[in-house]
């Protein structure tokens, strides 16, 4: 599915134990997806603790729940098997994309991170602030602190 058609699921299994899931989002014939690297849970919250095997117990809890591209897939139970080329436009889908009306304010671009190609491209996209966020939360232009 990394080459289209545009809104399908594109899972792969990473470091021999994470699952990761990304949607397509170009023509057919052409690779490129998006990673859902966090979300910020509204629902199911309880059910997605079970999935991990976790207990909520306070609020770094709940933080830890959907943060992190492998711990969201563990939450939602995401499988290549099953998942794999899934419609994520379809409501008729086990797992699906959803419009709720709102509108994101306060998206913040980075440039990518985890990877080590093209990692200076500013193709990370993320609401400033939210504490679901995955990873560095810097800024293009924002002052980075030096690598370690």
């Amino acid at each position: 599915m990394l080459f289209g058609p545009a809104g399908y699921a594109y899972v792969y299994f990473i470091y021999g134990n994470h699952y990761c899931l990304n949607v397509s989002c170009e023509r057919e014939g052409n690779a490129g997806s998006v990673l859902f690297r966090a979300l910020e849970p509204l629902c199911g919250i309880e059910e997605m603790a079970r999935a991990r095997g976790i207990s909520l117990l306070g609020a770094r809890d709940l933080l830890r729940l959907t943060s992190g591209p492998g711990r969201l897939a563990r939450a939602f139970n995401v499988t290549r098997a099953r998942d794999n080329g899934c419609d994520l436009t379809s409501p008729a889908s086990g797992l699906w994309i959803g419009e709720d009306g709102s509108r994101a304010r306060n998206i913040q671009i980075t440039s990518r991170i985890g990877i080590t190609k093209a990692a200076d491209h500013p193709l990370r996209f993320f609401l400033a602030g939210n504490p679901w966020v995955s990873g560095k939360k810097h800024v293009i232009g924002a002052p980075r602190a030096p690598a370690t």
